[in-house]
């Protein structure tokens, strides 16, 4: 099942593809929204907004799940605030032990 987590109303529009959305009001609601899903679903679609201000949390909650789901990020309806890309640059550069060095306008 793919269920989806967003602050944005406009998120539903994912239904009509079969998405089961959930749209919260605050970070808090989202943090228990998403809790209450770890063992549900085995695809989570969320916004860049929200991941932005809960990935740390998620990571924490994902450490302990036995069967983590997949989560995937899309640009907020707000236009694209490539923060995937951010953390996909600090990965690599960690991993190769070299400072990634990006052009500002791709980040």
């Amino acid at each position: 099942m793919m269920v989806g987590l967003s602050l944005d109303e406009k998120f539903r529009i994912l239904e009509l593809v079969g998405v089961e959305c959930h749209v919260v009001k605050s970070e808090d609601e989202a943090l228990a929204a998403f809790k209450n899903l770890l063992g549900r679903t085995e695809v989570l679609v969320v916004d860049e907004d929200l991941y932005e201000k809960l990935s740390q949390a998620m990571r924490r909650e994902i450490e302990d799940a036995r069967k983590p789901p997949l989560i995937v990020v899309i640009p907020s309806f707000r236009g694209p605030r490539r923060v995937i890309l951010k953390e996909l640059r600090k990965a690599i550069s960690k991993a190769v032990g070299v400072e990634l060095v990006v052009f500002k306008d791709l980040l």
